[in-house]
């Protein structure tokens, strides 16, 4: 299932496979990306400077606002050439937290935190 889905999006870029997933999400970008924790600011770049280079936490940030799956969580980090680490902590809790349905940022932080790993931040 993941490799169709990986197969499905290659050569999409990160821009257009997050915007599929907030346009099946049902919600407005707004609502969407201020979960995230991103600024408007932000997201206008996202969407309209293609050059511009999306921080993992960033990418994780809108995987928990849009309440991504494993499967789609591993695509849209994929889309922006990241991948979860087996090795790494922070990506075990977040993989962790996506797993059990555990999406609201601040509650994920709080689990990094009582683990003593960094919170997701995103850099501007």
């Amino acid at each position: 299932l993941i490799a169709a889905k990986l197969a499905s999006n290659k050569g999409k870029t990160f821009r257009t496979v997050l915007l599929e997933y907030i346009d099946k999400s049902g919600h407005s970008d707004p609502d969407i990306y201020k979960r995230a924790g991103c600024s408007r600011q932000l997201f206008y770049k996202i969407k309209n400077v293609k050059s511009y280079h999306a921080s993992k936490d960033l990418v994780m940030a809108f995987c928990l606002a849009l309440e991504l799956n494993a499967e789609d969580a591993i695509v849209l980090l994929k889309s922006a050439g990241y991948a979860l680490s087996n090795g790494d902590n922070r990506d075990i809790v977040f993989a962790f937290c996506i797993d059990n349905k555990v999406y609201d940022l601040m509650t994920v932080n709080v689990l990094l935190d009582e683990e003593g790993l960094e919170p997701i931040g995103y850099q501007k």
